[in-house]
């Protein structure tokens, strides 16, 4: 292992004990340069690895991954595992967007807005403006349900809606809208609500 590599990895270690902004931006960097490793890691210390995969390593390298990659979004099982990680285990609502090219690959995940408990305001400009910026043809919807709950609301279809049609006379198509929880998904395309 290079300094480098062992500096990080102590960051990472005191990140796990220090739960404040600064220790998530010290997780950040070293998981830059834990990822360049990873592969050789796992072979040579597999203990070590299991202790750190306990102590969510693994969810934060997986989504170091997924804010990182030009993914291809075949399915809502594929949108679901992109944004789980992300969204799926906080305390409060948010709402992304992920904006798709003809081919159905990621051109870019953009965080919409941040609530409580039950709600999050969404901007329908705002999500129109950036389609447009960026040239998607496609957008996904997301956003989490912090009870666990996968049953929509009536807001939650209403802006589906509102955001479908207003996108459709941009030639923007919305592909899928999913309710994501800790351990499960709802999606309206699936039960062809869109």
């Amino acid at each position: 292992m290079n300094f480098l590599t062992i500096c990080s990895f102590s960051a990472f270690i005191l990140s796990l004990i220090f739960t404040d902004d600064v220790s998530i931006t010290i997780r950040i960097v070293a998981v830059i340069f834990l990822s360049s490793f990873w592969n050789s890691f796992k072979k040579r210390h597999p203990f070590i690895l299991g202790i750190l995969i306990s102590n969510n390593i693994k969810s934060t390298l997986l989504v170091f991954a997924a804010r990182n990659s030009n993914a291809f979004l075949p399915s809502s099982r594929s949108v679901f595992e992109l944004m789980q990680p992300i969204i799926g285990e906080l305390f409060h609502e948010e709402f992304w967007v992920i904006y798709l090219n003809s081919s159905n690959k990621v051109l870019k995940k953009y965080f919409l807005s941040k609530g409580g408990i039950t709600s999050t305001s969404v901007d329908l400009r705002l999500i129109l403006k950036s389609a447009l910026q960026l040239g998607a043809v496609g957008l996904v919807l997301t956003h989490n349900h912090p009870s666990g709950s996968l049953i929509p609301s009536i807001a939650d279809k209403n802006i589906t809606k509102k955001i479908k049609e207003a996108a459709e006379l941009l030639d923007i198509k919305v592909v899928d809208h999913l309710i994501i929880t800790e351990n499960s998904y709802f999606s309206f395309a699936d039960k062809s609500l869109l």
